[in-house]
């Protein structure tokens, strides 16, 4: 099975460590229940990056503590935002994509 390596958790976890990284915030606050704008908005864009990346819904809600109903409208957000071309959105994205 081509997607089997995506069941590792671990891999997850650190994929989530090295995001938290590039943003510049520790994981407990990227995974965190804040409700601060900007963290909420990273934190969207996280979960689309990682089901971009081939995370199912329900390992990202798992790892975030949050329900599958919360990340599949976090996705939404964040993609539309990032659509509309909101420039806030676009930064995050290529400032959590590039090396």
């Amino acid at each position: 099975v081509s997607m089997g390596k995506r069941n590792n958790r671990q891999e997850l976890q650190d994929r989530i460590t090295l995001l938290a990284g590039k943003a510049g915030v520790s994981v407990e606050e990227l995974t965190g229940c804040g409700r601060i704008y900007e963290l909420s908005s990273l934190r969207k864009a996280v979960y689309a990056i990682l089901y971009l990346d081939g995370y199912k819904v329900s390992e990202i809600a798992d790892c975030f503590n949050r329900t599958h109903p919360t990340v599949v409208i976090g996705i939404d957000r964040i993609m539309g935002l990032n659509e509309i071309g909101d420039r806030a959105t676009h930064e995050m994205f290529v400032k959590l994509l590039t090396d």
